[in-house]
């Protein structure tokens, strides 16, 4: 098992805004055995641990991410700029003032196409682990389950996660080796089902579910129908759609299937890329439900809602839930960061104008701030 002293000090330390002033990581020690050590004997062990990727003088990291330069420069996602040169940046930064507790970051790139299934990520994980041979790797987000369990199961490595969220069972399978700023998927929909029933969202309608065929959606879906189940009410309608990436076939049919079912209420599960979609084809049918929204698949980031303008007329009205903090305006760590990123890019983003890049590069600059 790959140590996890590093991130674990990190994560305890401190709030959101503060930079770690203390960068030497927090002895490990376990209780003693008193089964094979004299009862007298007060040493504490350490536990066995793997040093892949770690030196006397640097710690390899990759930094794996979903591309959407292409789109970003199309128009047709928003622009949040380059993450890995915003992370690479503070990380040279760190390393120019004498790295983490000594060592060096060395960090390397690692990249799948934007909405890419799971198969298609696989490559970006292997590179980093058998070929780059990181101890730790960033996840930005649009990742699959495969993809953690490839990077903390199967390589045993530490995976610190700046956003995308996770079922209870991912978390179990990696033993601790997976840090994710999000809470878990079982979590968000236990807070959904919870919020929408306490704004009379839920009594006297006819609920429905639309999502991809994906394994995640599925274990999401059914923990929002354990948690309806539990505060008395039902699904009539749960569609999972036919889908390639992040993009959904027979959105037609499933539209078509939600509205002869009655539905009125939409517990919504699809992507950014393929809500839209989805929506539009509920428009063409005569569909118009009341559409709820969540934190999963990012829906309801101020980027992702961006994505929604072309049904806009449709979509009006739609009820969000998010465990996100609503940033109105710029706070004194995101702008230190982004001043820092400015001073040596040459690239300034502005609140308010460029909010995406702007917190982006917050994001990134904690990143590195973490390990």
């Amino acid at each position: 098992m790959l140590c996890g002293v590093l991130l674990i000090g990190a994560c305890s330390e401190g709030d959101d805004d503060t930079k770690p002033t203390d960068t030497t990581p927090a002895a490990v020690t376990t209780e003693p055995s008193t089964s094979d050590t004299d009862a007298t004997d007060t040493t504490l062990g350490v536990p066995e641990c793997s040093t892949e990727g770690i030196s006397d003088t640097e710690i390899n990291i990759a930094y794996v991410f979903s591309d959407t330069k292409v789109l970003q420069e199309a128009g047709l996602v928003p622009n949040t700029g380059d993450p890995y040169l915003q992370f690479s940046t503070f990380a040279d930064k760190v390393n120019s003032a004498g790295g983490a507790s000594g060592l060096q970051l060395n960090v390397t790139s690692h990249s799948f196409g934007a909405g890419a299934p799971a198969t298609d990520q696989m490559p970006a994980c292997i590179s980093a682990t058998e070929d780059e041979n990181a101890a730790i790797l960033v996840y930005l987000g649009g990742y699959s389950p495969e993809l953690v369990l490839c990077g903390a199961d199967d390589h045993e490595r530490i995976i610190l996660a700046i956003s995308g969220l996770a079922s209870r069972d991912v978390y179990d399978a990696v033993a601790g080796r997976y840090f994710n700023k999000a809470m878990s998927s079982e979590r968000l929909a236990a807070g959904w089902v919870k919020l929408a029933d306490q704004q009379g969202l839920l009594e006297g309608h006819t609920l429905g579910i639309i999502r991809g065929d994906f394994a995640d959606h599925e274990v999401y879906a059914n923990a929002i129908k354990a948690e309806l189940e539990a505060a008395g009410y039902e699904v009539a309608e749960d569609v999972a759609l036919p889908c390639e990436g992040r993009n959904c076939e027979q959105n037609d049919v499933g539209a078509q299937r939600l509205q002869a079912s009655g539905v009125d209420t939409v517990f919504s599960l699809l992507s950014a890329l393929a809500y839209p979609t989805f929506v539009g084809a509920a428009e063409v049918v005569g569909f118009d439900p009341q559409w709820l929204s969540s934190d999963f698949e990012n829906q309801v980031f101020n980027s992702s809602a961006k994505f929604m303008e072309s049904v806009g007329g449709s979509y009006d009205g739609a009820i969000g839930v998010s465990y996100q903090i609503d940033d109105t305006s710029p706070d004194d760590y995101g702008q230190a960061c982004n001043d820092t990123f400015s001073e040596i890019t040459g690239i300034t983003y502005t609140f308010g104008t460029d909010s995406d890049a702007w917190l982006n590069t917050r994001s990134q600059c904690q990143a590195v701030d973490l390990i």
